[in-house]
């Protein structure tokens, strides 16, 4: 072998050498495969979380928004609603005010002419004697104007005389024990009362009269052995 040959073929060696530690370093391994894997995996799981974030935020906003765009709306109509009661509760007033007097009005221009014959009444008893009899009758006239003129607005007269006593009409100013009732009676009126279909104006101020309690038998023999004493 020439020196030629020799140093060709160490320059070989060193050329696979070298080839060797180059496929060596470069080699894919599972270990590093996993460590690619791993570095690029982290990367996109943490661009999805901030993904994830950023449109947890936005549609968390837009909720935030709708809500205060409704409580606005809210606000609004509770306002609205609140001025247009304050109004209704200002115009019921006047109404009822109103309707008070045109009620009112109305009753007392019923009532003008009985006042009117109590003026003819007066004017024609002035100055004449004895006239008792026809004041009286012109009072009693009048009283039966008033009373027309009540009736016309719905008024009517509760009169209980003889009737049994009812305390939702009545108002008892006396009450008397009595053996001729079986049940509490209305024996006298000292008032009328007056109503307007069930409304009571005025209650009836009556005297009433109650049955006696009944004796029991020990009350009874009391009483006789009280006048077994007395006899002896």
């Amino acid at each position: 072998m020439t020196e030629q040959n020799i140093i060709e073929n160490e320059q070989k060696a060193d050329g696979h050498q070298k080839e060797t530690d180059v496929t060596a370093d470069e080699m894919i391994t599972p270990e590093s495969v996993a460590e690619e894997e791993t570095t690029d995996g982290g990367d996109d799981h943490a661009s999805a979380e901030e993904k994830k974030e950023t449109l947890s935020l936005d549609y968390y906003q837009e909720k935030v928004k709708k809500l205060e765009n409704d409580v606005h709306t809210l606000k609004s109509y509770l306002s609205r609603e609140r001025a247009d009661f304050t109004n209704y509760k200002k115009r019921t007033l006047t109404e009822k005010e109103e309707l008070k007097y045109f009620i009112s009005g109305n009753l007392l221009s019923a009532l003008l002419p009985a006042m009117d014959s109590f003026d003819q009444l007066f004017s024609q008893n002035k100055n004449q004697e004895n006239s008792l009899d026809k004041f009286i009758e012109g009072v009693k006239m009048i009283q039966r104007q008033i009373i027309s003129t009540f009736q016309e607005y719905g008024l009517e007269t509760i009169d209980p005389a003889g009737e049994e006593f009812n305390p939702s009409s009545m108002e008892a100013l006396n009450v008397t024990e009595s053996g001729d009732v079986e049940k509490e009676t209305v024996t006298g009126v000292f008032q009328k009362g007056y109503k307007i279909k069930d409304k009571i104006i005025r209650p009836a101020r009556v005297m009433v009269s109650k049955p006696m309690p009944v004796q029991t038998d020990h009350n009874t023999e009391n009483a006789e052995s009280s006048k077994h004493q007395e006899n002896q």
